[in-house]
């Protein structure tokens, strides 16, 4: 008798929890998946919470020292903060403040540091008013103050501001963007240094250190406007285009030469 207890003791499978017994599969998945977004959520908090990845060191890309150096120093007041807390409007926000930062893409570097590359503000002109000089890039941003002969081989700009430019802002005036497009739109190797920009009432006007004065009307289709003056600029013996006073490219269609620099009846049509 006491065998068959024994033998019976030994038999009785081993005792399940009932929790386990009433879950489906399915159910144990979910229990399991909530279970680690749990865990997962517990390591976020104390991510944001600790120095663990607290941002540190900044690495620059596309731009040359001294702008890297200036993004640095602007980023130097999140120092200390988790990169996981880190609000990339802040960095956004902070970097808006360089002003040779025309755009910039922002990537954490675990475990402390951020990735910037940059793209740096293009200078087209300077912008001068008496014995001050303002250096401006193609975004209408004013990226420095200068010495009035400083960057010779620049262009000026010559319109009527509204108020003193300011390092960072754009620069102030009614014509400014107009102007500084016809720059920016300029091909490479023009034939013939640009010495300003500017406008009249015809329209945009570009002035040449040993050529015609380039007129170029409206605002628009600069780039196909330029190319066509271009072509003409080249087509043109020396002896011809020396007494050129202005080459008007306003019209795609007709490009008008002139000798005096105000229209006059001595225009000859060149144009393609």
């Amino acid at each position: 008798m006491a065998r068959r207890a024994a033998l019976a003791l030994v038999r009785t499978p081993p005792l399940r929890p009932a929790l386990s017994r009433s879950l489906l599969p399915g159910q144990r998945t979910v229990l399991l998946l909530l279970a680690v977004i749990g865990l997962v959520g517990l390591a976020y908090l104390g991510a944001r919470q600790t120095s663990v990845f607290a941002f540190r060191t900044v690495e620059v890309e596309g731009a040359s020292p001294a702008v890297a150096g200036e993004v640095r120093e602007a980023l130097r007041p999140l120092e200390g903060t988790s990169l996981v807390a880190l609000d990339p409007g802040d960095v956004e926000d902070l970097l808006e403040g360089v002003a040779a930062v025309h755009a910039a893409h922002v990537d954490r570097a675990f475990p402390h540091g951020l990735a910037v590359e940059v793209e740096p503000e293009r200078a087209v002109a300077v912008f001068r008013d008496g014995a001050r000089a303002w250096l401006v890039a193609a975004s209408g941003r004013v990226l420095e103050t200068m010495g009035p002969s400083a960057r010779p081989k620049l262009p000026r700009i010559r319109i009527d501001v509204t108020r003193v430019p300011t390092v960072g802002a754009s620069l102030p005036g009614e014509n400014a963007d107009a102007t500084l497009a016809v720059l920016a739109a300029l091909p490479p190797r023009f034939p013939g240094r640009v010495l300003y920009a500017t406008t009249s009432d015809e329209g945009l006007v570009l002035a040449l250190s040993d050529g015609p004065e380039i007129r170029l009307g409206e605002a628009t289709m600069l780039a196909r406007k330029l190319a066509a003056a271009a072509a003409v600029l080249r087509s043109l013996p020396e002896e011809e285009r020396a007494p050129l006073g202005y080459l008007d490219a306003s019209v795609l269609e007709r490009v008008v030469a002139g000798v005096d620099p105000e229209p006059s009846s001595e225009t000859s049509d060149i144009g393609p």
